[in-house]
């Protein structure tokens, strides 16, 4: 899972079109309509692509969550650590662009090809 920093530089600079936000829903699937809880702390999420980026303390929390559920720890809700981020994401720094398959990753390669 990308730390907050990555995440808020992924967001403000590689989401700029449907397919973008379709890639960071697929690999950051809480970002639809879910909620989160660790350690007596919930964080709900409800169209935040394109509305706002998760706080730091958010996404701390989902980053705990995710990490508590990899551990396979039983008191935490959701136990599929894939419900919050499921990989791979791919991120092109330089061309500020994302894929989350094989078909996004050659749309990426492409560029350097030209």
């Amino acid at each position: 899972m990308p730390t907050y920093d990555q995440y808020q530089l992924l967001v403000s600079n590689c989401v700029r079109d449907a397919e973008s936000r379709g890639v960071l829903k697929q690999c950051f699937p809480i970002l639809v309509d879910r909620t989160a809880s660790g350690d007596d702390k919930r964080v709900t999420t409800r169209g935040v692509l394109g509305s706002r980026l998760f706080s730091e303390g958010e996404y701390q929390i989902m980053n705990e969550v995710f990490n508590k559920a990899q551990e396979g720890a039983d008191s935490v809700a959701p136990t599929d650590p894939s419900e919050i981020f499921k990989a791979p994401l791919v991120v092109d720094w330089d061309q500020n662009m994302i894929a989350g398959d094989e078909e996004g990753l050659k749309r990426i390669l492409e560029k350097y090809n030209e």
